[in-house]
């Protein structure tokens, strides 16, 4: 969602050569049988969890997860170091995964490699290349989370009725030898959207697989844009997988891994030249830690977890809103209006969030001083709404103004309370 947030940023200048290598080797170590690979991928059954301080068995242990940069999961929606299986084969799209062949098959593979001429693309070429099929996975795992998942309906025309319907000019014969033809594809139209997780597995697996691959060109250290985006794909894959897994517990856990992938970057970006990637970045790590804590409460965690991640959450929604503040910085004000409709609408929607976050979590933590911040925070979203008209979001303000009400009931007797003891 946040993708469409402004225009992209680019990272801070000043920050030196160390520090951008402690955000790259912040992302999960590599799976012992896949060299080089950044992320976990979901497998089978069995259990692997790869962090910045190495693989590790978390079976029973709940606090892979917690936003300490721990990718983890299991069952049929675990989390797999840098496991690119599925539906107990290897995922062999990327090239990265290991599979068995058997000695014929393997001979003709090597015999056709011999007799096949040298060719190498240039590194940026195969990167874009790499990029454009985890694009493509990752698009096919979208829109089927839109229809299955949001019960969206899907565009109905399509630009193709078919891989037979294809242009010449979208052949891109010179690159015969790296592309398959069109026929060979695999499903199309309706069918090439997931309706189960095992499905969905498959697509966020041949992803995350692509997305690494590009990832080794586009490293942080001098393709700041290009590398915050595809770890922005990275969580949104994570994001709609999610949406397939039934087990409570691993859909925490694939959400906290978005935050593991994102939190590195928060506030390493220059706000100065490059604002529209540190709201993303701030934007999606406040939707992310805002889910975890939902789950938390639903998976009955301890009360100190479901805070932490309610605090994280609030935190970041508040930093997001901030980067509106004219001038930028914490003197700044809030402009009266939002110029830009969707920035608009980004705002409103994190303003919103965090006005029901704080609302609910300060009460519950007897916080007086913030359930006073929660009763002004909404009150002064619903007047924005209100002094400016924005249509489509009178519903969500009459209901923040409604519940700025009931916590201001709540403070007064609580203050009445405090007052006589």
């Amino acid at each position: 969602m946040c993708a469409q947030v402004s225009a992209r940023a680019v990272h801070n200048q000043d920050s030196d050569a160390a520090t951008r290598q402690q955000q790259h080797d912040a992302l999960p170590e590599p799976h012992p049988q896949l060299k080089d690979q950044q992320w976990a991928v979901v497998s089978e059954p069995g259990v692997v969890v790869a962090s910045a301080a190495g693989a590790a068995d978390v079976s029973g242990a709940d606090g892979a997860g917690d936003g300490d940069g721990a990718a983890a999961a299991t069952g049929s929606g675990g989390a797999e170091g840098g496991a690119a299986s599925a539906s107990g084969g290897a995922e062999a799209e990327g090239g990265a995964c290991e599979a068995t062949a058997s000695p014929a098959a393997a001979a003709a593979a090597a015999a056709a490699a011999a007799a096949a001429p040298e060719r190498s693309l240039e590194p940026d070429v195969a990167a874009n290349l790499q990029l454009a099929w985890g694009k493509m996975f990752l698009s096919r795992l979208v829109q089927s989370h839109q229809q299955y998942i949001e019960g969206l309906t899907p565009p109905a025309v399509r630009p193709f009725d078919s891989p037979n319907s294809f242009p010449s000019s979208l052949q891109f014969a010179s690159l015969a030898g790296e592309l398959p033809p069109p026929s060979e594809l695999g499903a199309w139209g309706g069918d090439a959207l997931a309706s189960t997780f095992e499905q969905a597995r498959d697509l966020f697996n041949s992803a995350m697989t692509r997305f690494k691959a590009a990832l080794e060109f586009y490293v942080l250290d001098g393709h700041v844009t290009e590398h915050v985006n595809i770890l922005m794909e990275v969580s949104n894959a994570y994001r709609c997988l999610a949406g397939f897994e039934p087990d409570v517990k691993r859909r925490r856990l694939m959400h906290a891994q978005r935050v593991a992938q994102l939190r590195p970057l928060h506030g390493e970006l220059n706000t100065e030249y490059f604002l529209g990637l540190v709201r993303s970045i701030a934007l999606e790590l406040g939707n992310a830690c805002r889910e975890v804590m939902e789950l938390e409460e639903e998976e009955g965690r301890p009360a100190a977890k479901v805070r932490l991640a309610r605090v994280d959450a609030v935190n970041f929604y508040t930093f997001f809103l901030d980067t509106f503040r004219e001038p930028y910085g914490p003197k700044g004000k809030m402009p009266d209006r939002i110029t830009d409709e969707s920035n608009e609408r980004y705002y409103l929607l994190s303003s919103f969030a965090l006005g029901r976050l704080m609302s609910g979590g300060m009460a519950a933590d007897r916080d007086l001083d913030g359930m006073a911040l929660a009763v002004h925070h909404m009150r002064a979203t619903a007047d924005y709404v209100k002094r400016n008209s924005v249509t489509p979001f009178e519903r969500e303000a009459a209901l923040a103004t409604e519940m700025a009400g009931l916590v201001a009931e709540k403070l007064d007797l609580a203050r009445t309370l405090a007052a006589r003891k």
